[in-house]
């Protein structure tokens, strides 16, 4: 039993994202993106922790990113780095990010909202299907950013294959891993998409 709990613990970790709030973080931002990653890199915990990992649960990362599309706000660079807090690697699967970021004076980001539940539907616009965790992120961004996110909302297709929370699941009769999206389903889902998303935040852009 207690072999059976570590493996699924461990299983978490390594499937699983997770991505600390930005609580006491400034509100306003200065560009919205959807970005690729590229690396990330745990910065090396703090003195006090350095024998236990798991007795402090977040620390900084940095992540860093390719730009795949511009929402609002100007990056100068194509490749940017964010340092954000996190207990554990991001899953390999996700391959599109969503980051409303603030410019920090020694040139890196931090992130004042990550959603890592997105996709392009099948005309190539980036999109957040409602119908998974994206429920629960737009309402802290209308928390963050006040705005009627959910007037927005429409039903959109998108391939199943290329939803990363789609692809695998758990089985619990013998704890393996199994395909659940195959390579050309089309899925059908309430969703907003991400330039509205972003047009709804633009007042709270940080002003020079």
């Amino acid at each position: 039993m207690i072999r059976a709990i570590l493996f699924l613990f461990f299983l978490f970790l390594l499937s699983s994202p997770s991505i600390a709030a930005d609580s006491g973080k400034p509100t306003c931002f200065d560009a919205a993106v959807v970005a690729k990653l590229l690396t990330q890199d745990p910065n090396p915990l703090p003195p006090e922790d350095a024998d236990d990992p798991l007795a402090n649960w977040n620390w900084p990362w940095r992540l860093n990113f390719i730009i795949e599309k511009k929402l609002l706000g100007e990056m100068p660079e194509p490749s940017f780095t964010v340092v954000h807090e996190m207990h554990t690697w991001l899953n390999s699967d996700i391959q599109h990010i969503l980051l409303w970021l603030k410019r920090q004076p020694d040139g890196h980001y931090i992130a004042i909202h990550i959603e890592l539940y997105i996709v392009p539907d099948i005309d190539g616009e980036f999109i957040a299907p409602v119908g998974t965790r994206s429920a629960e992120f737009i309402d802290t961004l209308a928390t963050q950013f006040p705005g009627n996110y959910t007037a927005k909302l429409s039903t959109r297709k998108y391939q199943a294959d290329q939803a990363w929370w789609l692809r695998k699941t758990l089985e619990t009769s013998s704890a393996s891993l199994f395909l659940m999206a195959k390579a050309g389903d089309l899925r059908t889902e309430t969703a907003v998409s991400l330039a509205d998303l972003v047009t709804l935040t633009a007042p709270h852009r940080c002003l020079e």
